[in-house]
């Protein structure tokens, strides 16, 4: 099982603390399944500034753990990168991370408040360029989850949608569950991450989310939510 999305890299932002909380989380990914793991933690969201020499000096210090540990757990530095202002500045000066080794695809998370009016455009720029941008968590957020046909035209645009598997499964987020089962009937969803923080506050969830989508949407949309994870971490197409 590949994972796009997650949170293991010590200190740097709402992950976990210290490198033993570190550890129990790549243990839960493994038990949950996981075998490849993409690891991104925030950039330019209002709270953490994490670039990438940051990223990956920290990325370096859980890889020797791990190794050091024996896990089985394969991983990748990547960033969750909140679009602001700037964004096209640094990413045209190499400052980003993608998901995968070939530059294909980014994740790309929008301001918790508002709907930037630069979005579109630096959107369609990356897209010119062959690049794919990964919008995070869609489900979570009024700007999309108030408004379908706004995520519909980033669709149409060339984005994908990545859904938090702990939406499609947590009763206490209502909004954010009624919300991913909507975008999931209207194709705007193309794949499920665990966006993983802590074993239990934050946890991966992948085998209870899958299990809920194969319930509600039958084994080929599951199949197709497996497969795109995999192809984003391979720098793969995706089956839209």
């Amino acid at each position: 099982m590949y994972d796009i999305h997650s949170h293991l890299l010590v200190g740097i932002d709402d992950g976990p603390a210290t490198i033993e909380d570190a550890l129990l989380l790549a243990e839960a990914a493994v038990l949950e399944g996981v075998t490849h793991s993409i690891i991104t933690p925030h950039q330019h969201n209002g709270m953490w500034q994490n670039d990438k020499a940051t990223v990956l000096k920290k990325f370096d210090e859980l890889q020797k753990a791990l190794q050091d540990v024996n896990s089985l757990l394969k991983i990748r530095p990547s960033q969750e990168i909140q679009i602001q202002s700037y964004f096209m500045d640094e990413f045209n000066r190499g400052e980003y991370l993608s998901l995968d080794e070939s530059g294909k695809y980014y994740l790309i998370e929008f301001p918790w408040h508002g709907y930037p009016d630069y979005s579109e455009p630096y959107l369609q720029n990356l897209i010119d360029q062959g690049i794919t941008p990964v919008i995070a968590h869609p489900e979570r957020q009024r700007a999309f989850s108030e408004n379908l046909p706004r995520l519909e035209k980033l669709i149409e645009m060339g984005c994908i949608a990545q859904l938090t598997a702990t939406s499609l499964v947590e009763p206490r987020h209502q909004r954010a569950l009624e919300a991913s089962r909507k975008m999931i009937e209207r194709d705007l969803i193309h794949v499920v991450a665990s966006d993983a923080h802590h074993i239990i506050e934050r946890p991966h969830n992948l085998v209870k989310a899958y299990d809920e989508i194969d319930r509600l949407y039958g084994v080929d949309k599951l199949d197709q939510f497996r497969t795109n994870a995999q192809a984003i971490y391979q720098g793969n197409k995706v089956k839209i």
